[in-house]
Formats: structure tokens, sequence, C-alpha cells
């Protein structure tokens, strides 16, 4: 389901704005707002640069699922793939959504 993207990004210029630097969970939200899985992944781009906010198990997810849900099962096992190569422990909801992938 689209979200409110543009709106959620605003929001975090706001905030950097206002001097405050948004963090993993800020950009987990961001990611949540995206409708399209190739801007998912490019929130997850960014954070991987950020030192104020990495990727975490739940950003990976959350990436996973916009690309999953699009059909895109390649990107979906790339991205799991990424998260263990970070050293990342995948969860229930990780395994869950690479197996998915795998069924399309």
């Amino acid at each position: 389901r689209a979200g409110r993207y543009e709106e959620a990004l605003s929001l975090v210029s706001q905030m950097r704005a206002a001097g405050h630097e948004p963090d993993t969970w800020t950009y987990n939200a961001v990611m949540a707002a995206c409708g399209e899985w190739e801007a998912a992944v490019a929130t997850l781009n960014d954070m991987s640069e950020s030192k104020w906010a990495p990727p975490d198990a739940s950003s990976f997810n959350t990436a996973m699922s916009a690309a999953c849900g699009a059909g895109e099962a390649q990107r979906t096992l790339e991205l799991f793939t990424r998260m263990t190569d970070k050293g990342l422990d995948p969860d229930e909801i990780s395994y869950t959504l690479a197996i998915s992938a795998c069924r399309r």
C-alpha cells in the first residue's frame, strides 16, 4: 500500500533544519511510507552511508517487504543476502519474506 513518502521526506528535511539528525527508527518509518520498492531500497542505501542511522534488521525487513510485495523476488533475496553479509541476524520476518520471494 502506498504511503505518503514525499511528505515523510519533507518532514525529515524539517527535522534536519531544526537541528535533529534522523535515526534508524526514523528512516524505517520513512521506508514504511514508501509506495514503491525502489524508493524503499534507495532509503536503505542512504542509511548504509549514514553514521547516524545505520540500517538494522527491521530496515532490511521493510525494504524486503516492499520488494517482495512488488513481485521483485530476486531483489528480495539480494537484500536478504546483503543483510547477512552486513552481520545482521535475520529474524522470523526476514526468513518469511525470503521464503515468500522463492514462491514467485
